[in-house]
């Protein structure tokens, strides 16, 4: 994990504040990021393999059917560490850039829309086209509810702290 210090902000109030440099912090992320795609394919790929090897014993020709029960939890697991680990890069990114508190509002939304995403993504592939589309509709609906009150107060804080960057920059 992360070491944090508090610091004191313009109102007094203390925040909590990564030790970590963002350039160290984004290369961290990225390296899980990418380790843990592979691992899900090397898993994913290996209960292909025990499922084709089950299915030549004598009894157990109709495993590989249930190999979709255990395709989608491992899926799903994967899929919400991704997201984090993904969430956790644009924060990195976000950092090289723009103070604590900013980058770190962006984060909860990449959860909440990533998370969403990949449950329909990996529902999405296991029912039909109209099924897909409605669930996606659904998908928009949850999100767009999820984010209605963080997405203009993350933009509006980013716009102000871009400003105040280019202000520095021009006096």
């Amino acid at each position: 994990m992360t070491q944090t210090t508090p610091q004191n902000t313009q109102g007094g109030a203390q925040q909590i504040v990564p030790q970590e440099s963002p350039s160290a912090g984004l290369r961290r992320s990225i390296v899980r990021l990418i380790v843990l795609i592979v691992l899900l394919i090397a898993i994913l790929a290996l209960i292909k393999l025990g499922f084709s090897r089950i299915s030549n014993v004598r009894g157990f020709g109709g495993a590989p059917s249930y190999q979709v029960y255990v395709d989608i939890p491992v899926t799903l697991l994967f899929a919400v560490f991704i997201v984090f680990t993904f969430a956790d890069v644009i924060y990195w990114n976000l950092r090289l850039r723009l103070p604590h508190p900013e980058a770190a509002s962006v984060r909860p939304v990449l959860r909440i829309i990533g998370l969403v995403a990949a449950i329909v993504a990996v529902t999405a592939s296991f029912v039909s086209a109209t099924a897909a589309a409605a669930l996606g509709a659904l998908a928009g609906i949850v999100i767009g509810l999820s984010t209605q009150q963080v997405f203009p107060n993350t933009s509006r804080d980013i716009l102000i702290q871009l400003k105040t960057i280019q202000g520095h920059r021009q006096g």
